[in-house]
């Protein structure tokens, strides 16, 4: 799919039936603490997607601590870039592409959604060209403030470490690698996702986002999952589910 700096990285896609083709793409990230995971985590998901209209692909990117921030998120826009340049023949609108991201892969998800075509994060990744706008983000169990690093667990601290390259992160290199800065009045509508009862990534990294794009007057819904830890559906998937799929019908008409 992509080609970065001599490393190809892999996807998979899936495209609709005919009869429920809706000319609407979606882009899936992995999770995994910026240092494991695969594209296969999210097979099911693949599936349910491909299964009611969507023509959605999973990427890989390269993992820390062979890599750094920003290195993940050039990644990752090179495969939304691939997808933007193969929309045409996947019979695919070109502006109503999404993304969805869980845990760590939400964290890259964001960056996607709050940085169209910045070239502060486009990479030299192949290919170059096609952009790498979107129209809406799900984002599930995002850790999107990495500025409150003193409050993480050991864990949680040792994931970040590793996704900066450093022992020490300093409050700018925190920042910098925190995606709620970076929403701006316009950008794309997004829904958030996240666990009552989350202990990997505390609920109030959502409640922190969701006040940052209300006062930007970004359109967005947060939607806390009942009973559910970090990166899962509870105990009422079905629920969770039709929550994503009239988000991304409204989001992406």
């Amino acid at each position: 799919m992509c080609e970065v700096d001599g490393v190809r990285l892999g996807g998979d896609l899936i495209r609709p039936a005919a009869a429920t083709h809706l000319r609407r793409g979606v882009l899936l990230v992995h999770g995994g603490g910026w240092t494991t995971g695969t594209r296969a985590d999210y097979e099911s998901l693949l599936q349910t997607l491909g299964g009611v209209g969507f023509t959605a692909v999973t990427v890989d990117y390269r993992l820390s601590p062979a890599v750094r921030h920003p290195q993940h998120v050039e990644d990752v826009k090179c495969a939304l870039r691939w997808l933007r340049t193969h929309a045409a023949e996947l019979d695919v609108d070109v502006d109503k592409l999404a993304v969805i991201g869980g845990s760590a892969g939400s964290h890259l998800a964001a960056f996607l959604a709050y940085t169209p075509d910045d070239s502060r994060f486009e990479g030299t990744g192949q290919p170059s060209t096609g952009g790498t706008k979107l129209a809406a983000a799900v984002l599930h169990g995002c850790p999107n403030d990495l500025t409150a690093y003193a409050s993480f667990s050991a864990d949680q601290q040792g994931t970040v470490r590793a996704l900066l390259g450093t022992q020490a992160p300093t409050m700018e290199q925190l920042r910098e690698a925190s995606p709620r800065t970076l929403v701006r009045a316009g950008s794309i509508p997004t829904l958030v996702l996240h666990g009552q009862n989350d202990t990997v990534v505390p609920l109030d990294q959502a409640t922190g986002l969701d006040a940052t794009l209300t006062s930007f007057g970004v359109p967005h819904r947060r939607f806390v999952i009942a009973g559910a830890g970090h990166s899962d559906f509870g105990s009422d998937p079905d629920a969770v589910g039709r929550e994503l799929l009239s988000f991304l019908q409204e989001a992406i008409k």
